[in-house]
């Protein structure tokens, strides 16, 4: 299996010793996808199947050893998967047992009401952090339904108005 070196599906995962089925991302192997969730948050990266991988779970060390040896290497690392283990440039990983909940189900579906906005996450991370969002606090974005190209305001998600005694900010739209 591989998947761009540039994708981090360990990074959706759950950190919580007692949600296990959330600790680790896993390969479905017959959508040819990776899904990582941490249980707020679900990503899904398209993998490449080699015709002996199998779907399961799948460690994010293997993850992280197959980007480092794609860096010394400069050539594309996969991580071999049999039912039990993972093996990336000699290295095997035990994989953990059980099934994944059917991540598609969650997916929102296309209402017929929809616009889209494209926004530079980095930025929006930056500007969260002046305003003093912490790690587990929200923010909430308000865009205008009329126009989807205007700015883009930003707001602590405990704070209910926006005045210059309230932490705000705004974000420019990415253009496509």
């Amino acid at each position: 299996m591989r998947i761009d070196p540039t994708y981090h599906p360990e990074l959706a995962v759950s950190r919580d010793s007692t949600r296990a089925r959330e600790a680790q991302p896993y390969l479905d192997a017959d959508a040819k996808v990776i899904v990582a969730t941490n249980g707020c948050m679900l990503v899904v990266l398209p993998a490449e199947i080699d015709g002996l991988d199998r779907s399961g779970y799948v460690p994010g060390e293997a993850f992280v050893t197959a980007r480092k040896i794609a860096k010394k290497t400069r050539c594309d690392s996969s991580i071999e998967l049999s039912p039990t283990q993972a093996t990336v440039g000699g290295i095997t990983y035990g994989r953990q047992e059980g099934v994944f909940d059917e991540w598609s189900k969650v997916l929102p579906k296309k209402p017929n009401n929809t616009f889209e906005v494209s926004l530079n996450p980095h930025l929006l991370a930056r500007l969260a952090s002046s305003m003093g969002v912490g790690k587990e606090q929200g923010i909430t974005l308000r865009l205008d339904v009329d126009d989807p190209e205007t700015t883009i305001s930003v707001r602590r998600l405990d704070d209910l108005e926006t005045s210059p005694r309230v932490p705000h900010g705004m974000l420019m739209p990415m253009r496509r």
